[in-house]
Protein backbone atom coordinates (compact mmCIF):
# COMPACT_ATOMS: atom_id res chain seq x y z
CA UNK A 1 0.00 0.00 0.00
CA UNK A 2 1.58 3.34 -0.86
CA UNK A 3 1.59 6.31 2.01
CA UNK A 4 -1.28 8.72 0.41
CA UNK A 5 -3.84 5.72 0.50
CA UNK A 6 -2.98 4.71 4.29
CA UNK A 7 -2.80 8.27 4.54
CA UNK A 8 -6.77 8.87 3.48
CA UNK A 9 -7.59 5.22 5.18
CA UNK A 10 -6.07 5.72 8.56
CA UNK A 11 -7.13 9.31 9.31
CA UNK A 12 -11.02 7.88 8.45
CA UNK A 13 -13.34 7.83 11.69
CA UNK A 14 -14.03 3.95 11.29
CA UNK A 15 -10.02 3.37 11.61
CA UNK A 16 -9.07 3.10 15.46
CA UNK A 17 -5.18 2.65 16.36
CA UNK A 18 -4.49 -0.92 18.31
CA UNK A 19 -3.23 1.70 21.57
CA UNK A 20 -6.85 3.92 21.22
CA UNK A 21 -9.11 0.24 21.19
CA UNK A 22 -6.99 -1.14 23.89
CA UNK A 23 -7.55 2.27 25.78
CA UNK A 24 -11.57 2.25 25.04
CA UNK A 25 -11.35 -1.60 25.95
CA UNK A 26 -9.84 -0.46 29.81
CA UNK A 27 -12.24 2.41 29.54
CA UNK A 28 -15.20 1.14 29.41
CA UNK A 29 -14.01 -1.89 32.17
CA UNK A 30 -13.51 0.86 34.39
CA UNK A 31 -16.98 2.62 33.29
CA UNK A 32 -18.97 -1.16 33.73
CA UNK A 33 -19.90 -1.02 30.18
CA UNK A 34 -19.90 -4.53 29.28
CA UNK A 35 -22.53 -4.25 26.44
CA UNK A 36 -19.47 -1.78 24.37
CA UNK A 37 -16.79 -4.32 25.17
CA UNK A 38 -17.35 -7.24 22.31
CA UNK A 39 -17.16 -4.71 19.00
CA UNK A 40 -13.83 -2.68 20.99
CA UNK A 41 -12.49 -6.28 21.13
CA UNK A 42 -14.18 -7.29 17.68
CA UNK A 43 -11.77 -4.67 15.84
CA UNK A 44 -8.42 -5.85 17.37
CA UNK A 45 -8.89 -9.32 16.55
CA UNK A 46 -9.60 -8.20 12.42
CA UNK A 47 -6.48 -7.82 10.17
CA UNK A 48 -4.91 -4.25 10.63
CA UNK A 49 -5.19 -1.99 7.75
CA UNK A 50 -1.84 -3.07 5.40
CA UNK A 51 0.79 -0.20 6.17
CA UNK A 52 3.01 0.94 3.47
CA UNK A 53 6.51 -1.11 3.21
CA UNK A 54 8.79 1.38 4.85
CA UNK A 55 6.28 2.10 7.75
CA UNK A 56 8.18 1.54 11.12
CA UNK A 57 5.58 2.93 13.77
CA UNK A 58 4.23 0.66 16.14
CA UNK A 59 0.54 1.53 15.98
CA UNK A 60 -1.48 -0.70 13.63
CA UNK A 61 -4.71 0.30 12.26
CA UNK A 62 -8.48 -1.47 12.68
CA UNK A 63 -11.72 -0.94 11.48
CA UNK A 64 -14.18 -0.55 14.01
CA UNK A 65 -17.56 -1.92 12.93
CA UNK A 66 -20.48 -0.71 15.77
CA UNK A 67 -24.04 0.14 15.15
CA UNK A 68 -24.80 3.94 15.35
CA UNK A 69 -26.76 3.34 18.96
CA UNK A 70 -23.01 1.81 20.17
CA UNK A 71 -21.47 4.34 19.04
CA UNK A 72 -23.41 6.81 20.45
CA UNK A 73 -23.14 5.21 23.78
CA UNK A 74 -19.20 4.64 23.67
CA UNK A 75 -19.52 8.41 23.28
CA UNK A 76 -21.49 9.04 25.99
CA UNK A 77 -19.64 6.94 28.49
CA UNK A 78 -16.04 8.83 27.22
CA UNK A 79 -17.70 12.06 28.03
CA UNK A 80 -18.58 10.57 31.15
CA UNK A 81 -14.94 9.46 31.72
CA UNK A 82 -13.66 12.90 31.30
CA UNK A 83 -16.27 14.77 33.36
CA UNK A 84 -15.23 11.97 36.24
CA UNK A 85 -11.53 12.00 35.45
CA UNK A 86 -11.78 8.74 35.25
CA UNK A 87 -8.17 7.56 33.07
CA UNK A 88 -6.56 4.46 32.05
CA UNK A 89 -3.33 2.97 33.20
CA UNK A 90 -1.51 4.57 30.00
CA UNK A 91 -3.82 7.88 30.22
CA UNK A 92 -2.91 8.95 33.78
CA UNK A 93 -0.40 11.65 32.80
CA UNK A 94 -1.87 12.61 29.35
CA UNK A 95 -5.58 12.21 30.29
CA UNK A 96 -8.34 11.82 28.02
CA UNK A 97 -7.57 14.12 25.46
CA UNK A 98 -9.01 13.60 21.83
CA UNK A 99 -11.16 10.75 23.17
CA UNK A 100 -14.46 12.75 22.98
CA UNK A 101 -13.73 14.09 19.55
CA UNK A 102 -12.52 10.63 18.19
CA UNK A 103 -15.71 9.15 19.74
CA UNK A 104 -17.70 12.08 18.19
CA UNK A 105 -16.84 11.89 14.38
CA UNK A 106 -16.97 7.98 14.46
CA UNK A 107 -20.65 8.44 15.63
CA UNK A 108 -21.13 11.18 13.67
CA UNK A 109 -20.11 9.17 10.48
CA UNK A 110 -22.40 6.36 11.31
CA UNK A 111 -25.76 8.76 12.01
CA UNK A 112 -24.36 9.71 8.42
CA UNK A 113 -23.49 13.66 9.53
CA UNK A 114 -20.37 15.37 8.29
CA UNK A 115 -16.76 14.51 9.54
Amino acid sequence: MDWDTYKVLADRPDYWSNWMLDQCIELMELLDCPDLLPPLRSALLETPLETPPDYKGPLRMHRLSMSPDQAGGLHTAVRRAVEEGVRTSQTQDRGLGGFIEVCRDYERLLRGGAN
